[in-house]
């Protein structure tokens, strides 16, 4: 007969015995329960829901056995249900008998509140994962820190101790509108967030934690991945180009298969010899970009030697013509690669360098600068700024102070990010009323959305200091701040200062400005345009003489007629009869008023382009025969009416809000009433989510009609649906989203096509 076991041996074996086997085990035996309360229980996985808690799923054989659940299957036999509450409560009370055990992994799901957790005990765990939960009440019965914590939740709240200990951190979400409040702050080393449906709020989280590490450092060996989609992860960092470009690294040092379509960062940490390393990298069994990552790295290594053969010619050149140079901490010239250089330069720009060690390589034929840029962290205080035709200035900080400032002679200036001090604005206001400024000047004031509240103190400053020269600012084409106060104030009797807040183009970055521009103040209401021609009442004889004239022809034939900011018929200064090729109204009440002046013969029209605040009503004779019209109409989200019932051939729709055209009621029209072959309508957005809105709803209306269009030479909106709707046996209507570049920057095209 073999020695029994000694206490140590025992209790080793039942520490480390399958828990699914030690409860039963221990629970038939006296002896091993005055034993087994000493001894840790270990445990590989726990689940814990409201209503019951699952240990070591993977070993689980049956339900009646291991699983403690809500019996309410009526199905069940009543021995069989009899036996599995019997086995739950012997469950439930040895588990509150330990006073502690060790778990690999733990999963809370959906526990709102530990009060309806059947079962609570103190927990040391290597692994947390969280399944829609309050992450506050964990701290009960989990210790830390841990290994890794895995949130499932939304939005993120990560302002907690087990968050900030935790060693690796991942952030999980199947969901759009990801939010992340703090996770710029987040003392974590290694941290992983999917997220693969919300591109754009990921961009802007990253950009985040960019711009907090630049300012305040980060500990060595900080890892923060972002797991998106191949195509997702290559258009997030091209556009990091527009703000990071000075920052572009081959990352030599970099051991990882990068993503062979995206730029590569190397962004300075202030004050201190780190960097940020910002790249995209695929996965192993990502086959599609393999071979094409081997290609771009041999093709940048051999960019990198032709760079070297670039250098040693460029130093034995005499002049270099060169439209932009830009100095990257660049403090002395002997860091300088190329050595000293003679360049002939239109546009500087200068991040963290000192100015004066490199301006003895601009050869002084390069002033004035056509542009000179700058990160700012103190006033600049030089003639090659005051003599530039255009600045622009990245402010360092919020409201940096910047003396001096209002007596900058420049036309033009942007102010990026962080704003100016409100007094340094107020006081170019004041300095212009005073000392004057030429017509033409433009003073832009950047702030970021969480600034928005120190852009509404800087308007409430204005309405304070100049209350009496409030003004709506009529006819001026921009997107204004919504009840938000404008302003235009005078210089002298020719000049005027507009003051307003507004959504700029794209092409700024900030999502709002504070605009400073002085223009010329004239009546339009009694001004007459003939070709370059300008009457005003200043020019009282010339006008007369024009008048005369004009008034005296029975038919004036002109291929195009404009009226701007004229809101009746009454108003025009000259009643006439215009026999025309195209109509444009700006900022009118409705074109109907002017018809009166234009002859039938006119009709139908070759072009009509309105642009007004107010509603348009499509349905209108002259419109459905009008061979091209362009509508741009500024009042966001109120609906243009009768768009469906147009029959032109050519439509384009700028400027359009989510609900100003409701494409879906277009098409349905289209297919029940039919249009010409050739008919296309060009509906353009201004934001990328507005026409993601509307294609989700043209997906849920004409879902089974989804088609790649491959036969259409188009560059599609990546992952946005396509459509090839039937009409007829012989023709098709195409539906498809595109990106297009305009004067006012990037906008997002749907495309009706018949």
């Amino acid at each position: 007969m073999s020695n029994g076991l000694t206490y140590l041996s025992l209790r080793c074996v039942l520490e480390f015995l399958d828990a699914l086997k030690r409860i039963p085990i221990t629970l038939r035996s006296c002896v091993l329960q005055r034993i087994d309360n000493s001894i840790p229980l270990r445990v590989k996985n726990i689940n814990i829901h409201n209503t019951h808690l699952i240990i070591d799923t993977k070993s689980l054989q049956s339900y009646a056995q291991y699983e403690f659940w809500l019996m309410t299957d009526d199905k069940v036999k009543r021995e069989e249900r009899r036996r599995a509450e019997v086995m739950k409560e012997l469950f439930v009370q040895y588990l509150r008998g330990k006073s502690n055990i060790y778990v690999d992994k733990v999963l809370f799901n959906k526990v709102n509140n530990l009060e309806t957790v059947q079962v609570k005990i103190p927990i040391t765990a290597n692994k947390l994962s969280a399944y829609l939960c309050n992450i506050a009440d964990l701290n009960m019965m989990i210790s830390s820190p841990l290994e890794e914590l895995c949130l499932n939740n939304q939005p993120f709240i990560v302002d907690y101790p087990i968050v900030h200990t935790t060693r690796s951190l991942i952030l999980k979400t199947n969901k759009r509108g990801i939010s992340v409040p703090g996770i710029e702050k987040l003392p974590n080393k290694k941290v992983l967030v999917i997220a693969t449906y919300d591109c754009s709020r990921i961009e802007r989280i990253i950009l985040r934690i960019i711009r907090y590490w630049m300012k305040n450092g980060k500990e060595v060996g900080t890892v923060y991945l972002f797991e998106l989609h191949y195509n997702t992860l290559g258009s997030i960092l091209q556009r990091f180009l527009r703000r990071f470009y000075k920052f572009q690294g081959l990352l030599e040092e970099v051991d990882d298969p990068f993503h062979p379509e995206a730029p590569r960062f190397l962004i300075p940490i202030n004050a201190t010899p780190f960097k940020i390393q910002v790249y995209g990298r695929v996965k192993p069994d990502d086959q599609r970009s393999a071979e094409a990552d081997k290609e771009v790295i041999e093709r940048l290594k051999r960019e990198e030697a032709n760079g070297k053969e670039m250098i040693a010619f460029l130093i034995r050149r005499f002049n270099i013509h060169v439209d932009e140079v830009t100095f990257f901490d660049v403090k002395s010239l002997h860091e300088c690669p190329v050595g000293k250089l003679e360049l002939i330069v239109n546009k500087i720009s200068n991040s963290g360098s000192d100015l004066e060690e490199f301006l003895p390589m601009i050869d002084k034929r390069s002033f004035p600068l056509t542009e000179f840029s700058c990160l700012v962290k103190d006033p600049i205080n030089h003639p090659i700024v005051h003599s530039a035709k255009h600045l622009d200035f990245m402010m360092y900080q919020c409201h940096t102070k910047f003396p001096g400032v209002e007596k900058l002679a420049n036309k033009s200036a942007v102010f990026r990010h962080h704003g100016l001090n409100s007094g340094d604005i107020l006081e170019i206001i004041k300095y212009w009323m005073k000392h004057g400024k030429e017509v033409g000047t433009e003073f832009l004031f950047g702030y970021w959305k969480k600034q928005s509240e120190s852009l509404k103190i800087m308007i409430k400053l204005l309405v304070e200091q100049f209350p009496q020269y409030q003004n709506n600012l009529e006819g001026v084409s921009e997107k204004f701040l919504p009840e938000q106060p404008r302003f235009l104030i005078p210089i002298d009797s020719t000049k005027r200062i507009q003051v307003f807040g507004r959504v700029p183009p794209k092409r700024y970055y900030d999502p709002q400005q504070l605009v400073l521009r002085v223009v010329h103040f004239e009546i339009w209401k009694s001004c007459v345009y003939l070709e370059e021609l300008q009457l005003l009442n200043t020019h009282e004889a010339k006008e007369e003489t024009v008048k005369k004239y004009l008034e005296g022809r029975p038919d004036i034939h002109v291929d195009r007629v404009e009226f701007l900011y004229v809101k009746s018929y009454e108003q025009v200064p000259l009643k006439l009869n215009l026999i025309i090729n195209k109509l444009e109204t700006y900022c009118c009440s409705d074109f109907r008023n002017f018809l009166p002046m234009v002859d039938s013969r006119s009709f139908p029209l070759k072009k009509l382009k309105l642009i007004q605040e107010e509603s348009i009503d499509a349905d209108h004779p002259i419109i459905h025969t009008t061979a091209d019209v362009i509508f741009q109409f500024n009042g966001q989200n109120k609906p243009m009416n009768g768009i469906e019932k147009l029959h032109t051939k050519k439509l384009t729709i700028l400027n359009i809000g989510y609900k100003n055209v409701d494409a879906v009621k277009i098409i349905k029209d289209w297919i029940k009433n039919g249009r010409k072959i050739g008919t296309e309508y060009l509906l353009c957005f201004t934001f990328l989510d507005w026409i993601k809105r509307t294609l989700r709803d043209l997906e849920n209306e004409f879902n089974e009609f989804q088609n790649d269009l491959d036969g259409i030479d188009v560059q599609f909106l990546a992952r946005e649906p396509r459509f090839s709707i039937p009409m007829s046996p012989m023709s098709k209507i195409f539906i498809f989203g595109t990106e297009i570049q305009s004067k006012d920057g990037t906008a997002y095209q749907l495309v009706l096509k018949h």
